[in-house]
């Protein structure tokens, strides 16, 4: 119930707004940044980027913050979304997600309706009686989201896209069209766009990086390095290509022992041998493929899913995953999932 109020609230991504559904979109986030910034009055101009993490986000919100956020998000639903408190979801495994919509659905038997307000006495309800034990002590949890509560991380991300709203309204109307970014839960950079040669631009662009502000009990933890052109944002690498535009890529940790040894210096897999079903592992594996798409330019993409998958595979292989198993994993795989290009050339070099 309050993923759908949350979604259906967001405003148009890029300036201001940075939540992203997967890490998958991201190549597509940082297409869209380099659309808007680089346009207009600045489309010679030159980008400069931030990479943050929001420290220990689950321990540090308070409950008040939090329900004022999740209030703001019921507001703005009532307000300028849709002149109706009552959603109708869909019970798991008796209709699909799609058949959300507002109203009474007429079949009680694959849809629950809800009052968004309802939903909010929910979560006061979650944070007031929090409890856990110590040895044979109780104690009531006063402040930070419980761990593992269904409410707790769609809340979480409540707070943050508010907290962001709010600290956007601080900035000047004519610079908040400079800046853009994005966020995956509490991983996020930061970007805005200045002009060559001008003094001025360029200190605004980099007074925008420290703009962005949260709550006082949150803390932004800066995970970049000054002065670096490409940055580490969750498994890929952003880059901004001789100062203008940012480009995107995969990361693989491992891609340095690989190559010399084959000994992964970070392992990321179970023994082909442990339990769990194939499926599980197969799914594991594909995931891999797909986010190498989503985390690569169009462009890149062949190339991309050939380096890595290669790495990839290796890995696999180290780990004890039969040869056999692979090859029919990589065959099988979609083209969505795994380019033709690519698929040819580790079937040939990688697992002939």
């Amino acid at each position: 119930m309050l993923a759908f109020v949350f979604k259906a609230v967001r405003p148009a991504p890029v300036q201001g707004y940075l939540h992203m559904d997967n890490c998958t979109d991201l190549s597509a986030r940082v297409a869209a940044i380099n659309e808007t910034l680089l346009s207009g009055d600045f489309a010679g101009g030159c980008l400069k980027i931030r990479c943050c993490d929001v420290a220990q986000l689950y321990t540090n919100l308070s409950h008040d913050v939090v329900i004022r956020a999740v209030a703001w998000h019921v507001g703005m639903y009532h307000g300028t979304v849709r002149n109706s408190d009552r959603v109708a979801i869909p019970i798991r495994g008796r209709a699909p997600k799609r058949s959300i919509h507002r109203g009474a659905s007429g079949n009680p038997a694959t849809h629950r309706t809800w009052l968004t307000d309802d939903a909010l006495r929910v979560l006061i309800y979650d944070c007031r009686y929090a409890y856990m034990t110590l040895g044979d002590i109780i104690l009531r949890q006063v402040k930070g989201l419980i761990m593992g509560k269904s409410t707790s991380n769609i809340a979480a991300l409540m707070a943050l896209a508010w907290m962001e709203d709010e600290s956007r309204r601080h900035i000047p109307r004519t610079l908040r069209c400079r800046m853009g970014g994005a966020r995956l839960m509490d991983d996020l950079f930061v970007v805005s766009v200045y002009m060559p040669g001008d003094p001025q631009s360029e200190r605004d662009a980099e007074h925008l990086l420290s703009a962005l502000e949260y709550h006082s009990d949150l803390e932004l933890e800066r995970t970049d390095e000054p002065g670096d052109s490409a940055h580490r944002f969750l498994e890929g690498t952003i880059t901004i290509g001789d100062g203008s535009r940012l480009t995107c890529d995969f990361f693989n940790p491992n891609a340095v022992s690989l190559l010399d040894d084959g000994v992964c210096c970070k392992p990321r897999f179970r023994s082909w041998s442990s339990y769990g079903p194939s499926s599980v592992k197969r799914q594991v594996v594909l995931g891999f493929f797909r986010r190498m798409r989503g985390y690569c330019q169009t462009d890149d993409l062949a190339r991309t899913q050939t380096t890595h998958g290669t790495q990839l595979l290796l890995e696999l292989l180290h780990c004890g995953y039969p040869l056999e198993w692979l090859r029919w994993l990589i065959r099988s795989a979609a083209d969505s999932v795994v380019l033709p290009a690519a698929r040819s050339a580790l079937l040939t070099d990688i697992l002939s």
